[in-house]
């Protein structure tokens, strides 16, 4: 599945994330569905265009960033599914 560059799969019982996103204009990314999201709220370091930030993906599916980073990448994420 395909969310402004954010791409996001099941393997196994964990949900990895993958891609980058620039020119992002608000903090919420997107809102992964049902099925593709944490037990609890968890925060990620990524790399982004300043070096590093912090991506948090809530229990709700909404995946939340800087818009201030520039582009921030994704590769690396994953978690338990739900």
């Amino acid at each position: 599945m395909t969310e402004t560059g954010l791409r996001y799969r099941k393997l196994g019982t964990k949900i990895m994330l993958e891609g980058t996103i620039r020119n992002l204009r608000i903090p919420l990314v997107t809102r992964l569905p049902h099925g593709f999201r944490p037990v609890r709220d968890s925060e990620f370091r990524v790399q982004t265009a300043l070096g590093y930030g912090t991506v948090k993906i809530r229990s709700d599916g909404s995946v939340i960033a800087n818009p201030k980073d520039g582009w921030i990448k994704f590769d690396g994420i994953n978690f338990p599914m739900e």
